[in-house]
């Protein structure tokens, strides 16, 4: 139903249809063959980096270890494997390297700071929790670290824009529209060759522009979606994932890499996620769910009367 969402809004809006951002079978072959290449590549480079981090910083339970405790049958298993290593690299590669990237290497100024403000946003509710019936404001200390490499790098991309206009000294009326003006267009007479100079001169910053505000949007992009999955420490492992997910569908121009290293990513964890609970010990029922009589004290209900007498045949 979201990606249906999604296809339906992109449509309506901009007339724009599923192989406009990149999800096409063109060269498919080639982009197959690069996705399982940075997957073989990247794999070990992020795990490691996610290991080192884990020695450091204490780890939460993933939504799905917690799953993964209650005996689920194998229809649901199926659906969590269809879930994680389908869908969910599809539509997210879709919404960041297919939708958000191609806008973000257009989008103007105000575009640009949207985007360190929804990660801080992102970070924002796992370090303060508010209570709307009371107004009260919890604040989990706990989470200071991850919020603080959050707001360094969000500073950091901060002056990657503020270089980058300067670098190529844009105009406040450049600078807001967050491009260079368009390259002159040839003129006749005595003044076309010191206008084809001026032409080559626009025309060779334009490319340079193009190239340095694509990096940026990678690296925009990366960081949102490191901050959209805020279990601590995965921030610190997504975030390249990112890089190498958005500098593939950039060189690419296609989905098919990225969805395939995603879902191979994303297919290593879930493997590792049920053979942890097939060789995990038997455990007899849970806690919630255990034949055990609660106290009169300990519960809103008493035992019946009886109860603990043995059955009547």
């Amino acid at each position: 139903l979201t990606l249906g969402f999604v296809f339906a809004m992109m449509f309506a809006r901009s007339g724009s249809r599923p192989n406009h951002y990149g999800l096409s079978w063109g060269r498919g072959q080639a982009n197959l063959g690069l996705g399982l290449l940075f997957f073989g590549v990247g794999w070990p480079v992020i795990l490691g980096l996610f290991a080192l981090v884990s020695l450091a910083f204490s780890q939460r339970a993933h939504p799905f270890q917690q799953l993964a405790q209650d005996n689920l049958p194998t229809w649901e298993w199926g659906l969590l494997g269809f879930q994680a290593t389908v869908m969910a690299p599809l539509l997210e590669e879709i919404l960041y390297r297919g939708i958000l990237l191609a806008w973000l290497r257009r989008a103007s100024l105000i575009g640009h700071l949207a985007i360190p403000c929804a990660t801080l946003l992102f970070v924002r509710s796992a370090l303060v929790a508010v209570d709307w019936d009371t107004f009260a404001f919890t604040y989990n200390w706990d989470k200071t670290i991850p919020v603080l490499v959050t707001v360094v790098l969000v500073a950091a991309y901060g002056y990657a824009m503020y270089r980058l206009a300067r670098g190529f000294r844009l105009s406040e009326a450049e600078a807001y529209r967050w491009q260079p003006g368009p390259p002159l267009a040839p003129l006749g007479g005595d003044a076309r060759e010191d206008a084809d100079k001026l032409r080559e001169s626009d025309e060779s910053r334009w490319r340079r522009w193009g190239e340095a505000n694509a990096v940026l949007a990678i690296v925009g992009t990366a960081m949102l979606f490191a901050a959209r999955h805020p279990r601590w420490p995965d921030p610190i492992a997504l975030f390249p994932m990112g890089l190498m997910l958005g500098w593939l569908a950039h060189r690419t121009q296609s989905l098919i890499g990225p969805i395939v290293f995603h879902a191979l990513f994303n297919l290593t964890a879930f493997i590792a996620l049920y053979g942890s609970v097939l060789t995990a010990p038997p455990t007899n029922g849970r806690a919630e769910t255990t034949a055990v009589r609660p106290s009169v004290l300990g519960s809103t209900t008493s035992s019946m009367p009886g109860s603990q007498l043995p059955l009547r045949k």
